[in-house]
């Protein structure tokens, strides 16, 4: 078992899968990195062998084909 800490500046959120299960990490909407000194939120999971943890960047969500 493993133990991460998240944080996240605005980013899309990660997703988590265990088992059957899927669910996105969701954060307070948080400043982009070197706009402001700001404490940003933090979130603490445990990964159990099997687990994944998916990141992904808004490129892969605002991709669109030549039909838009």
């Amino acid at each position: 078992m493993w133990t991460i800490t998240l944080s996240s500046a605005g980013h899309l959120p990660p997703l988590f899968v265990s088992g059957s299960k899927k669910t996105h990490i969701d954060f307070s909407k948080g400043i982009p990195l070197g706009l402001m000194n700001v404490a940003y939120e933090k979130k603490t999971i445990e990964l159990a062998k099997g687990d994944a943890l998916l990141f992904y960047t808004d490129g892969l969500t605002e991709t669109r084909d030549k039909d838009n």
